[in-house]
């Protein structure tokens, strides 16, 4: 009887023993709480490095921006390591902390390898280890940022295609003198601006997505050459047609008289002896031909001519030689800036022809996203404002565009400083 109490006891303890776990949690925590707080100072060693890059790269960000800028501004190279490493360094927000900048121009590394126009920041810092250095001898944070300059001036003849050769072509005997500005070909062909023929370009600068070529007795007198840079973006991409009005019954002009904003559908003449002013407005073309012939005159301000249609039918322009066309564009509203303005819905095949020679003079942009421009012409008094953005541009006859645009409502074209690595 005794033993079986005695046993009874035993298993008591026994079960207590299985029961009971406090001992045993307090040497499990014991063991596990270091391992735990050490991963825990490991993340945030992590997290403080990751913190350490996002302040270099906003460092490298501000540096290279600096850096393209003083490219911009043509400075020396001095000057441009010099402005791009300051800034760098200002841009830092734990400046305190030390850590080396390098600055190539052009850069060294990445997509922009040998760029004239780009410039590169490199920065790096030595990181003081805490846990780490249990397992590390030493971690260098780095970043790095390329930025490529922006445009030398204003663009007032913009090539929009993007793959084909000859999109900006000057071609023939033409000369054609660009004044205060510069060309711009977003194809990245490898002859995406050409001069053929013994035509000659005068301009500020070109700049080319590809390359340009030179072939026959064809001159470039252009300080400022600019190849494989990056696409201009489309100045007017977000511009819409205006709903179609009532058509006019009227589709040919012979005689003297003054019109108001109207619709013309199937296309609109201005014939021989016709001497058209233009009211301020919107005029729609909607299908056929916008069609000027020699010896027609047509004059206006405030004015903006939209070319529009439906299908494959969409408007065209076509000024014929010794007609005398002086329109300039609205200075305010939505097409602020634009004289012309064609659909692009329009088929990429269609020709746009502007040949009215020294008596032609639009005041504003020339825009045809989708099309050929055919262009010569534009007077050189000294006050004018012409800039042409199209599918392709090309110049068949001497050409004269000028760039005193200021007041007239016409927006600077021109590129900032961007980075692209």
């Amino acid at each position: 009887m005794a033993s079986l109490k005695a046993l009874g006891k035993g298993a008591v303890v026994a079960a207590r023993l299985r029961t009971e776990t406090r001992g045993a949690v307090a040497v499990v925590l014991a063991l596990v709480l270091p391992v735990l707080m050490g991963m825990l100072s490991l993340g945030v060693e992590t997290g403080l490095w990751f913190a350490s890059k996002r302040d270099l790269q906003s460092a490298a960000d501000g540096g290279a921006i600096s850096g393209a800028w003083e490219i911009t501004r043509s400075s020396s190279a001095s000057t441009i390591s010099t402005v791009a490493a300051l800034d760098a360094r200002k841009n830092a927000h734990s400046a305190d902390r030390p850590f080396t900048v390098d600055v190539f121009a052009p850069p060294v590394s990445g997509a922009y390898v040998g760029n004239a126009q780009a410039v590169e920041v490199q920065v790096r810092r030595t990181e003081t280890l805490l846990l780490a250095k249990l397992f590390l001898d030493s971690i260098q944070v780095s970043a790095r940022a390329v930025a490529l300059a922006g445009s030398p001036g204003d663009y007032c003849v913009i090539a929009l295609d993007k793959a084909s050769a000859d999109t900006a072509e000057f071609r023939g005997n033409a000369t054609i003198n660009l004044e205060n500005c510069g060309v711009a070909a977003n194809s990245n062909n490898d002859q995406a601006l050409l001069i053929s023929g013994s035509a000659t370009l005068k301009a500020d600068f070109i700049e080319t997505v590809g390359g340009y070529a030179q072939q026959g007795a064809g001159m470039l007198l252009v300080d400022t050459r600019i190849t494989h840079s990056t696409a201009i973006a489309d100045p007017f991409e977000n511009l819409t047609i205006p709903a179609t009005g009532s058509c006019s019954s009227k589709t040919s002009y012979k005689i003297t008289e003054t019109i108001s904003p109207t619709t013309w559908c199937g296309g609109v003449t201005f014939n021989a002896q016709a001497d058209v002013h233009f009211q301020p407005g919107v005029y729609i073309v909607s299908g056929g031909e916008f069609r000027v012939n020699a010896g027609a005159t047509l004059t206006g301000t405030g004015v903006t001519i939209i070319l529009t249609g439906s299908g494959t039918n969409i408007a065209t322009v076509n000024i014929n030689g010794n007609a005398t066309v002086e329109l300039e564009a609205p200075t305010s509203g939505t097409y602020s800036g634009v004289v012309m303005y064609q659909d692009r819905a329009a088929s990429t095949s269609g020709v746009n022809t502007f040949n009215g020679g020294a008596n032609m003079e639009l005041t504003g942009v020339v825009y045809i996203p989708s099309q050929e421009i055919r262009f010569s012409g534009g007077s050189s008094n000294g006050n004018g404002c012409t800039r042409l953005v199209g599918r392709s541009v090309t110049f068949t006859g001497n050409a004269n565009l000028e760039n005193n645009c200021t007041g007239k409502g016409i927006p600077a074209i021109t590129r900032t400083p961007i980075l692209v690595e």
